[in-house]
């Protein structure tokens, strides 16, 4: 995976990662580690200004969103958060014009900064089931909190095995 425009800082025992010239990128993918170490933080103001980002990928290795880390990214829509983040300081979103959905994996809300999502505009705040009580409690009323359904997929390979593939796969 390329780290094209990325620049790294020694955080903990691992890395935090942020932007180094890669301002232009549409597609910012963030690695699960670098030399040897896992990256375990975006960086304070880490990608403030990636006006261009379509896309930001963040691992399973990441625990803490630094402050104001993807303030100003305008054309980002939706980000998914993993579950393995445990704090998204203040202002971690602010100003970021387009986003309208984030993806939150944990049951556990993550302690959230002030400000987080200040001047964003209608945000959709995507939570797994049964969880709205909670991510409520630490995050305020302030916030629009939709809870997502399992997902059930089969694949149907033959016509007419519908049945026999529900059956199979336990509902």
């Amino acid at each position: 995976k390329s780290t094209e425009g990325l620049e790294f800082y020694e955080y903990g025992d691992g890395y935090s990662v942020g932007i180094k010239d890669g301002k232009f990128l549409d597609k910012i993918v963030i690695p699960k580690e670098h030399d040897g170490k896992k990256v375990v933080a975006i960086a304070k103001k880490g990608f403030v200004g990636c006006e261009n980002a379509l896309t930001i990928s963040i691992p399973d290795t990441v625990t803490e969103i630094g402050e104001g880390a993807f303030q100003n990214c305008y054309k980002l829509e939706a980000i998914e958060i993993p579950s393995s983040v445990k704090t998204i300081e203040q202002e971690a979103f602010r100003r970021m014009n387009n986003l309208s959905k984030v993806i939150m994996e944990s049951t556990v809300p993550p302690q959230l900064g002030s400000a987080a999502f200040a001047e964003t505009g209608k945000v959709l705040i995507f939570i797994p089931e049964g969880t709205r009580s909670a991510y409520k409690e630490a995050w305020g009323d302030d916030l629009i909190f939709v809870e997502k359904e399992v997902e059930v997929s089969l694949n149907i390979e033959t016509p007419g095995t519908l049945n026999n593939e529900i059956l199979n796969a336990g509902y």
